[in-house]
């Protein structure tokens, strides 16, 4: 809380699985997997009210549990759908906006982060990663990078206008990697 206690029941454990989780305006969003019929969902919390539950959503898609990842940021949920290969962009409160497709989703290895109201900067593929710029309006791919540079890509985040910064873990050693959001 605000004195720096600790909450207790912050959020009641689930049988789920948490495919993602991010913090935005004072708001926690978690992507969950049940293996029941309710499939995915987004789950948002209040951070400054002892972790209150706001709302949820359910996701129309019951896949496997760790083919999802996702992005809060600006005024957009964004989610990656690798199977069906399309990504999904919701309002913060659950209203889905579109759908964009994306054929060079992976099944393995996706990460992505938001570039400004229009655009997210995916990491595509573990071993060779590529790594490509979507254009949210129109689908389209502004570039891609050939891959094989940065191997074993764990996360990724926009840093500043121009940069994004990719950590990797090819032998046991942390590195980081910037990359130009114009350039590629």
């Amino acid at each position: 809380d605000e004195a720096r206690n600790e909450v207790d029941n912050f959020i009641k454990p689930r049988n789920n699985f948490i495919s993602g989780i991010a913090a935005h305006q004072d708001r926690l969003y978690i992507l969950m997997y049940n293996p029941g019929p309710s499939g995915h969902c987004v789950i948002v919390y209040d951070l400054l009210l002892a972790g209150k539950l706001c709302q949820s959503w359910n996701i129309d898609d019951r896949e496997s549990g760790f083919y999802r990842v996702f992005t809060v940021s600006g005024d957009s949920v964004i989610i990656a759908n690798r199977p069906k290969k399309e990504i999904l962009l919701f309002t913060l409160t659950g209203v889905l906006m579109r759908t964009v497709k994306c054929e060079l989703l992976s099944k393995s290895g996706v990460y992505l982060t938001q570039l400004g109201p229009n655009s997210i900067l995916v990491s595509n593929g573990s071993i060779q990663a590529k790594f490509f710029k979507v254009n949210l309006e129109s689908g389209d791919v502004e570039w891609q990078s050939e891959g094989g540079t940065i191997a074993n890509p764990t996360g990724i985040t926009a840093y500043c206008r121009d940069y994004s910064l990719v950590t990797t873990e090819p032998t046991n050693q942390t590195q980081l990697w910037i990359i130009n959001h114009v350039t590629g």
